[in-house]
């Protein structure tokens, strides 16, 4: 007896999706390939780290704006028109948009 009485559908539904995202996942290398970020977004997306950096700092100066403008940036990221096309359904895309656009962090924390 199953633990759990899933119904067919549901079953055939999650077997469906686990294979539709193993059909989507590709090398890290390639993901660049896989997301043709748009600039506009690339650049939102690198202000805004930019600023988080900025309110980082101990006592940053125009706190005020600087929290605005991350909100702003992020709304404008989490809004960009280009998460409505195939490509950026993927919760992948956003990781990759990230990891590309953080460029320096790296080398402030080192």
């Amino acid at each position: 007896m199953d633990r759990f009485p899933f119904p067919d559908d549901l079953i055939d539904a999650q077997r469906e999706w686990h294979a539709t995202y193993r059909a989507l996942a590709v090398p890290r290398g390639e993901w660049m390939d896989r997301f043709p970020f748009p600039d506009d977004l690339i650049d939102a997306q690198r202000e805004w780290h930019a600023t988080y950096r900025a309110l980082a700092v101990p006592r940053p100066r125009h706190a005020t704006e600087l929290r605005r403008r991350l909100l702003l940036l992020s709304v404008r990221i989490e809004w960009h028109p280009w998460w409505s096309t195939p490509a950026g359904w993927s919760p992948a895309a956003r990781v990759e948009l990230r990891r590309m656009t953080a460029g320096d962090r790296q080398a402030d924390a080192a």
